[in-house]
């Protein structure tokens, strides 16, 4: 088995022999988890192959190396099993991290915790680690293998394939294409390590990432101020600092199928009855969150997403209480703005850029040293970026949802092909599921795909050697 951190070579043919071989495409969380079930579940069924170009078990969300960025969800719903609730907290215990179940832990140190389920559940020769870029994958509907090819002329066959591939990245910030001054990729640690020690920072967008972005810069200078720009200028709400004792009963629907004014209408109606709990009846959301958004119409889904969901994430995605306290600090500091607006053109100079920022009519001016992108995954499927999104669409293995935001996929994530229904040996989830589920993000969503996905390959692992 390849040691993490030391992933094999992908420059040979990776082929099963005696058991069938399944090829994770991507390993993020949603990767990880994926790989964590299955060697869970399987007992030595299946041999798992897990490639990423980059890190093992992190991806983007866990890769931050400040202590500051915590999960904005309390340990005690962490776990990488729901059958276990407790495996994350035993397993800070067991490192001596002294976690409490209402507590928000580090990122850093959660992505510890995934990188370690990869070789919890492996045996000898169940798991490798490689490191690579898949572009293309082949298959004959006749046959039951997958052949993926790597950009490094790299091959692996396989009898599955999940495409664990996260969240596309931001759309481009339309007037600033290739500006020296502006950041696209909030996550590349070089490029935000050249903003350290700016005076001011632009950031478009006010969700979790700004948020991430105004405390990593700000830490590292005391003059820094930083400024985020977003049509609705709204922040992420805060978590209570502790959870209530007395908890409303869950909102409940008589009808699944609803429309989204009638929904909009009770979840109101459900909040007025006590205001200061509109966190619980949200979180009572969640898990019929997948029936309703089927049930509506593609009309009010695509009105959703363009007139609700940023009031949707600001109450469902909240801030840790920790980061909250410190985000109203920098406030009171003035050294975090939140201003509404739109980005109308940038100019740079020998020394700043110039954001022209417009609300209402009304144009304001903004010099900095930098602008971020911050704005969130990239609307469309697929983006520029996604070579092999592409290709599966060319090739019919691989369908856009009805909203044209995610991959449309069957309720076990196997994709929807353009000729022959679902693929029962190619699935996906997380991310990429958001179109159909809304959704599709969060570890506890995750989890229960990741699951699934076990759950259908451990149960018939000789259909794969046909």
């Amino acid at each position: 088995m390849a040691s993490v951190g030391a992933p094999a070579s992908a420059r040979r043919t990776h082929r099963t022999t005696s058991r069938p071989l399944l090829a994770i495409v991507g390993a993020g969380a949603s990767g990880t988890l994926t790989a964590a079930h299955v060697l869970r579940a399987a007992r030595g069924q299946w041999r798992v192959v897990l490639i990423d170009r980059e890190s093992y078990g992190t991806g983007v969300a866990y890769s931050t190396r400040d202590p500051r960025h915590l999960v904005n969800v309390s340990a005690d719903c962490m776990s990488a099993f729901d059958d276990d609730p407790d495996d994350l907290l035993r397993w800070c215990h067991a490192r001596g991290h002294a976690v409490r179940e209402s507590d928000y832990i580090q990122r850093q140190l959660y992505g510890a915790y995934l990188r370690d389920l990869l070789v919890r559940f492996a045996g000898p020769d169940d798991l490798d680690l490689l490191r690579g870029q898949v572009i293309a994958i082949d298959h004959d509907g006749e046959q039951s293998e997958f052949a993926l090819e790597l950009r490094d002329g790299g091959r692996v066959v396989a009898n599955a394939v999940v495409l664990a591939i996260g969240n596309p990245r931001p759309a481009p910030l339309v007037p600033t294409h290739a500006n020296s001054r502006v950041i696209e990729d909030p996550w590349d640690p070089e490029a935000l390590e050249r903003a350290k020690h700016s005076a001011r920072v632009v950031v478009v967008g006010s969700g979790l990432t700004s948020i991430d972005i105004a405390q990593t810069l700000t830490a590292a200078s005391a003059v820094t101020q930083v400024i985020a720009v977003s049509r609705h200028g709204a922040l992420p709400r805060a978590h209570l600092a502790t959870k209530p004792k007395v908890v409303p009963p869950p909102l409940t629907l008589d009808d699944n199928s609803v429309g989204l004014e009638d929904l909009s209408r009770a979840i109101n109606a459900a909040v007025r009855v006590q205001p200061s709990q509109w966190r619980s009846v949200v979180d009572s959301l969640r898990p019929l969150t997948p029936d309703l958004w089927r049930g509506l119409s593609l009309d009010d889904r695509r009105t959703f997403l363009r007139d609700l969901k940023w009031e949707w994430d600001i109450h469902r995605h909240r801030m840790a209480p920790p980061v909250a306290r410190e985000i109203n600090t920098l406030l009171a500091e003035r050294r975090f703005q939140v201003e509404r607006g739109t980005i109308a053109a940038v100019t740079t100079t020998s020394t700043a850029i110039i954001v022209h920022v417009e609300h209402d009519g009304e144009r304001r001016d903004i010099v900095a040293d930098w602008l971020i992108n911050a704005t969130g995954p990239g609307s469309t499927v697929p983006s520029a970026e996604d070579s092999l999104i592409q290709q599966l669409l060319a090739d019919g293995l691989a369908t856009p949802d009805a909203l044209g935001i995610g991959i449309a996929c069957d309720s076990t994530g196997a994709l929807l092909s353009a000729y022959r229904g679902a693929n029962a040996r190619l699935f996906t989830l997380g991310p990429p599921r958001r179109g159909e589920l809304l959704e599709s993000t969060a570890i506890r969503e995750i989890r229960s795909q990741a699951k699934a996905i076990s759950g259908i390959l451990s149960s018939q692992p000789s259909a794969a050697r046909r």
